[in-house]
C-alpha cells in the first residue's frame, strides 16, 4: 500500500497538470471571439455573391483537355471570378479550366493579392506574399500549391489563396493563432494540433481512470473505526 500511495501521489500529481491545462485551454478557447478566430469579421461578404455562368461559346466537356489530369472525378461548369470555368476535381487535387478556350488556368501572384484584396474587408494592406503549399500547419484540410497573403492590420491577417483554382483555402490571422495554441494543448496532438484521438491524450486519459481506481482502493486504508466514533451518538 505504501508503494501504491506513492506512486498515486506522484502519478496524480503529473496528471493534475494536464488537468489544469485542459481548464485553462479550455477556458481561453471559450473568451475569444469566434468571428475573429474564423476570421469572418473581415469577409467582403459581397465578393462571395453566388453567380451562374453566362452561355455562350462555351465548350462541352468532351472537348476539354480533361485528359492532361490524373483520375478525373468530377466536372462543375461554374463561375469564377466573372469567367465561365470548368472545375476539375482529380486525384491529385482540383484545377480551373477556362470554357472558352479551354486553357488550364493558373494564379500567380498578382492574381493572389487581387483575390486576397476583394475577400479581405478590414483596415490594413498587403505588405508582402509568399508562395507555399498545403497541407501544412496553417493550411491543414487542404492540399496544393498556395499564396499567402499577409496584411498590415492589426490582427496580423494571413489569407491563403490557392494557386491552381484561386479559392480562399484559409482566413488566419492573430485571434487564430492564439486558439490554435489553446487547441493544441486542449487535444495534445503537439504536431498536427487535429488528431481528437491521439495515442497521447489516450494514454493520459487511461492513467486518469487508473489515478480514480487506485484512489478508490487507498480511501479504505485511509480511514480508522475511530474516525467514525461521532457516528455512534447518533446510533444510540
Amino acid at each position: 500500500m505504501r508503494f501504491l500511495r506513492k506512486l498515486h501521489k506522484w502519478t496524480g500529481l503529473v496528471i493534475g497538470i494536464q488537468v489544469l491545462l485542459w481548464v485553462i485551454s479550455g477556458l481561453v478557447m471559450s473568451l475569444l471571439d469566434p468571428e475573429k478566430v474564423s476570421g469572418r469579421q473581415w469577409v467582403n461578404e459581397s465578393s462571395h455573391v453566388d453567380q451562374i455562368p453566362r452561355a455562350g461559346n462555351i465548350l462541352e466537356p468532351d472537348q476539354l483537355p480533361v485528359s492532361q489530369f490524373s483520375d478525373v472525378r468530377e466536372l462543375s461548369l461554374e463561375l469564377n471570378h466573372g469567367e465561365s470555368v470548368y472545375r476539375v476535381r482529380h486525384a491529385d487535387g482540383v484545377n480551373i479550366i477556362n470554357a472558352i478556350d479551354g486553357s488550364v488556368l493558373v494564379f500567380g501572384e498578382q492574381d493572389a493579392g487581387l483575390l486576397a484584396r476583394q475577400d479581405f474587408a478590414g483596415n490594413g494592406d498587403v505588405r508582402d506574399i509568399e508562395a507555399g503549399v498545403a497541407p501544412d500547419l496553417e493550411t491543414r484540410g487542404n492540399k496544393g500549391p498556395y499564396w499567402r497573403v499577409n496584411f498590415t492590420d492589426q490582427a496580423d491577417t494571413s489569407i491563403y489563396v490557392s494557386a491552381s483554382t484561386g479559392d480562399i483555402l484559409a482566413r488566419r490571422n492573430s485571434h487564430w493563432r492564439i486558439f490554435d495554441v489553446f487547441w493544441m494543448l486542449h487535444i495534445m496532438d503537439y504536431s498536427g494540433h487535429e488528431d481528437l484521438n491521439n495515442s497521447l491524450v489516450i494514454i493520459v486519459s487511461l492513467v486518469s481512470f487508473w489515478i480514480g481506481l487506485s484512489g478508490f482502493v487507498l480511501l479504505f486504508g485511509s480511514f480508522k473505526r475511530r474516525d467514525f466514533r461521532f457516528l455512534t451518538r447518533y446510533v444510540n
